[in-house]
């Protein structure tokens, strides 16, 4: 299996197992899963109300570009999902934290660009 497929798998079980986590019944927000397999893309948004204040926004939002990288553009949880990414294969020279400016990534272990 080559890597564009490895990584893709393995981030779509890591992505469905924290929206498993996160859409508890008992929760007043709704969680949806979104995956573009065509694309490499995946998305865990959270919506809905607390009190008259309506909340929603982006959990997760990973990508499998075609040169193999992995963007992981935004986590917003307290999974540190980076972390979950580590321990099932994807190396760090392969994760680029797209949160963080091209100058910044210069600086950490993980990939530039």
């Amino acid at each position: 299996m080559d890597k564009i497929n490895t990584y893709t798998k393995i981030i779509k079980n890591v992505i469905t197992a924290i929206h498993d986590r996160y859409a508890k019944p008992s929760n007043d927000a709704e969680h949806h899963l979104i995956i573009d397999e065509k694309r490499h893309s995946y998305l865990l948004l959270s919506d809905g109300w607390l009190g008259a204040s309506r909340f929603y926004g982006i959990l997760i939002h990973a990508e499998v570009k075609k040169d193999g990288k992995v963007w992981l553009h935004d986590d917003n949880t307290e999974l540190i999902v980076v972390d979950w990414l580590l321990e099932r294969g994807i190396p760090k020279k392969d994760i680029v934290l797209g949160w963080h400016a091209p100058s910044m990534r210069e600086d950490t272990e993980f990939a530039v660009m």
